[in-house]
Order: structure tokens, then sequence, then C-alpha cells
């Protein structure tokens, strides 16, 4: 008794099929490989922004619920009623006008006895830009 083999042709993919199966199985792989997006938190600011004495101390707490360490952290200040605009924290040193001090804590940064050179001129808003290791950012 003779053996029948079926073969059944395939034809090559054209090459934007072959690209688009190659995105849309790289898109599958992401989504479910990719951790869920946890960004930075800017947390515990005393006093409140607006609220600030001339010469009183800021503080505050950047961390990362996701308990990651940060590759950047970066704060700027603005007094737009006075139209300042400054960088309080460079990611290595606070800014010609400032003075402070940084301590880590669990999951973060803690800013704290910060002062601006002659004192605060108006009220601020304070903006944090946070990056983490999984490239998650708050600002």
């Amino acid at each position: 008794m003779a053996t029948v083999t079926r073969f059944q042709y395939t034809p090559p993919l054209d090459p934007i099929a072959k690209a688009t199966m190659h995105r849309t199985a790289r898109a599958s792989y992401l989504e479910s490989n990719t951790p869920p997006v946890s960004l930075p938190v800017v947390d515990n600011v005393v006093p409140a922004p607006g609220t600030i004495a001339s010469n009183q101390p800021l503080a505050f707490h950047v961390t990362s619920p996701a308990a990651r360490a940060f590759t950047s952290v970066t704060v700027l200040i603005s007094f737009p009623l006075a139209g300042i605009y400054e960088v309080l924290y460079d990611g290595s040193a606070f800014g010609p006008n400032y003075a402070g001090s940084i301590a880590s804590i669990l999951h973060g940064f803690a800013f704290s006895g910060v002062l601006r050179t002659g004192g605060w001129p108006a009220p601020f808003s304070l903006t944090v830009n946070a990056i983490d290791t999984a490239g998650q950012e708050n600002s």
C-alpha cells in the first residue's frame, strides 16, 4: 500500500503583511508585560502652596508608590504674581537662591528646611518632575 503525504503550500507574506504581524505581536507582548503605571507622588507639602510666610521653611516628599528608585528629580518654583520662575533643585544641587536639605526616605526623598534668599516674594506654585527607573514620570 502506498503512503500519501499531503502538502499545503503557503505563499510567503508580502513585506507589509509581515510588518503588520510583527507590530501586532510586539504590541500584544508589551501590553501583557508592561507594569501598570504608578507615577511618582509629591506629598506632605508643608506649608501648603500659597500659604507660606516670607521666612518660613518649605518641606515636601517625593516618593515612588511602586518602590522604584528615581533616575531624576527636578524641582521648579514659580511666583506668578511676581513674574518669577526659578529652579529650586536641579537634580544634584539647590538653585543659587535656595538652601535646604534632602534626605533619602523609603522609596524617595524628603526635602526639608528649604528657604529662599530674601524670603518668599509671593504665593508660589511648586512643580516636581520625577522620573523613576521604569521611566514613569510625574510633573
